[in-house]
């Protein structure tokens, strides 16, 4: 076996390996640095109380930037910077939404969550918590 010293094309790793000759010495793969982001945060909330969900982001190279997306079903929410990897949301109507991270590495490499879907319903009175930065009115 060699990459192009034999006459028999079974026994050429040129072959298999570069059939149109391109010269080719390294492949893109996936690799063990591949960037991955997920939310981990509820999927079911009450109006009037504060939630936090978390980018839980692993692969890529750090520092990393995040973008959220909060879409109340149309398909046109903004990405907004809302503070890094967490995004703390209340609901003052009882409106459900989807919810995207989008993360990107410092090679510039961007990868967005599947949709994390939130269901609102009815809940207590308004949270006295005001420290925490009001994310819709």
């Amino acid at each position: 076996m060699s990459w192009n010293n034999s006459s028999n094309a079974s026994e050429r790793l040129r072959d298999w390996l570069d059939p149109n000759n391109t010269g080719t010495l390294t492949l893109d793969g996936t690799g063990d640095n591949l960037l991955q982001v997920h939310i981990d945060g509820p999927y079911q909330i009450q109006t009037n109380q504060y939630y936090q969900f978390e980018a839980i982001t692993d692969g890529g190279y750090q520092p990393y930037s995040w973008q959220w997306q909060l879409d109340y079903g149309n398909g046109s929410g903004p990405w907004q910077n809302v503070g890094g990897d967490s995004y703390t949301h209340i609901s003052y109507n009882q409106q459900d939404f989807y919810l995207r991270v989008q993360v990107t590495d410092a090679q510039n490499d961007t990868k967005t969550s599947t949709i994390h879907p939130v269901t609102v319903s009815p809940g207590g009175a308004a949270s006295q918590d005001t420290s925490l930065n009001e994310e819709e009115k």
